[in-house]
């Protein structure tokens, strides 16, 4: 849609500081997505919030070893809740609909917090609620590498809630 040089630099070096993992700080993705999603009160903003506390949550759970698991798994739910948030929200505010793209976040999250061990009681709503996601996505008949990955994301469910045979309706 023709954007500027400028935010076309900035989307660039969002997307190689959240690769490296830099989540934290008044430079971080963190801050970023979450100035971006203030500013712009839109579904994309808050999938694009809800991707990046995906991220920084699972960065914090690979790196959670020792005394650091004291305060880095609670951050990491903590990012998680509230990607879920962001993610419910997009999903009953979109009046269009969520994009293939954005479901497949979405269900990414709500596969991540299923596997959090307090949400035992709920985990399969919440994975209920990815596969619904991923059925959507794929019901848009997106390109190959996209249907790939959201097959591979509904397989992937199987190892999570013994739901392989869905898998076979594709």
């Amino acid at each position: 849609k023709g954007l500027k040089h400028k935010e076309v630099q900035v989307d660039r070096e969002h997307h190689d500081k959240h690769w490296r993992g830099e989540h934290w700080g008044k430079g971080g993705t963190i801050a970023q997505s979450r100035a971006r999603h203030q500013q712009e009160q839109g579904v994309a903003s808050a999938i694009a919030l809800a991707s990046t506390l995906y991220s920084a949550a699972g960065n914090l759970r690979s790196r959670a070893r020792g005394l650091h698991i004291i305060w880095r798994l609670p951050l990491a739910s903590y990012y998680l809740r509230e990607a879920v948030n962001l993610c419910n929200w997009a999903r009953r505010t979109s009046r269009a609909g969520l994009t293939a793209d954005q479901l497949d976040v979405s269900a990414s999250v709500f596969r991540a917090w299923a596997k959090v061990p307090l949400m035992v009681c709920q985990r399969h709503k919440y994975l209920d609620r990815a596969e619904g996601c991923i059925r959507q996505a794929l019901e848009m008949d997106p390109e190959p590498g996209s249907r790939l990955l959201l097959l591979t994301s509904l397989l992937q469910l199987r190892d999570d809630s013994s739901r392989w045979v869905a898998c076979i309706t594709y």
